[in-house]
């Protein structure tokens, strides 16, 4: 993962209470996984607009690996299948 990454993924953390000494840790993602969608979304976007440009509207993209993210977030919120 790059720092960039990294940094912005730390910041959407600290910002919800996720925080670990780690920031990679399992502990922060499992944390992370249950948050509401919408609340993730709202520090992500509000993050992002204050560092930029260069990021547009987001700063932290959940990616859909298969595991935490089970499949791509457009058909979870399709399928409600997201924490409410």
């Amino acid at each position: 993962m790059s720092d960039l990454v990294a940094n912005n993924t730390a910041a959407v953390a600290r910002s919800l209470n996720c925080t670990q000494d780690d920031p990679d840790s399992e502990a922060v993602v499992e944390c992370l996984s249950t948050i509401p969608f919408e609340s993730l979304m709202n520090v992500s976007v509000s993050l992002a607009r204050q560092m930029r440009p260069p990021f547009g509207e987001l700063a932290f993209y959940p990616s859909f690996d298969g595991d935490y993210i089970p499949d791509r977030p457009s058909v979870l919120l399709r399928n409600g299948n997201f924490v409410k």
